[in-house]
């Protein structure tokens, strides 16, 4: 089984790669001190996002952690308007995940004009991002 668990990660990893060569969004991305997490800063803060290095995560514990993220290791001053919209540094942003589960691997806030490609492109650096970590390790 861990055989071939091995084999599709290499396979996502590759894939992952290939795809985030043609995306051309700037980010900032730095690991939580407790290297549970990943905090991304997309294209100056346009948008933000957090991915699980632990698995999958209640949504309101890796909101939290996001939040965290946002105001602790970056600096920006954070509002929540409602539980799915927030001021982020004076922006309004919406709360986004892409799966349906309550559960999470990534997390985003983004702008409301954020395009659902723009999304899927953010989860494309985040997933290159974290096999590229794995690498490292």
């Amino acid at each position: 089984m861990a055989k071939h668990r091995k084999k599709r990660e290499r396979l996502i990893s590759t894939e992952a790669a290939k795809m985030a060569e043609g995306i051309d969004i700037p980010y900032d991305a730095s690991q939580t001190t407790d290297d549970e997490y990943t905090l991304f800063d997309f294209n100056h803060g346009r948008a933000f996002g957090i991915a699980s290095h632990i698995g999958r995560v209640n949504g309101m514990q890796l909101r939290k952690e996001l939040d965290n993220g946002i105001t602790i290791a970056m600096g920006y001053e954070l509002k929540h308007i409602d539980p799915t919209r927030t001021w982020v540094n004076g922006q309004k942003m919406k709360l986004s995940a892409p799966e349906d589960d309550p559960d999470h691997l990534f997390m985003f806030y983004v702008t409301p004009e954020t395009s659902r490609e723009e999304i899927h492109d953010f989860l494309i650096l985040m997933t290159n991002d974290f096999y590229q970590r794995q690498k490292k390790d």
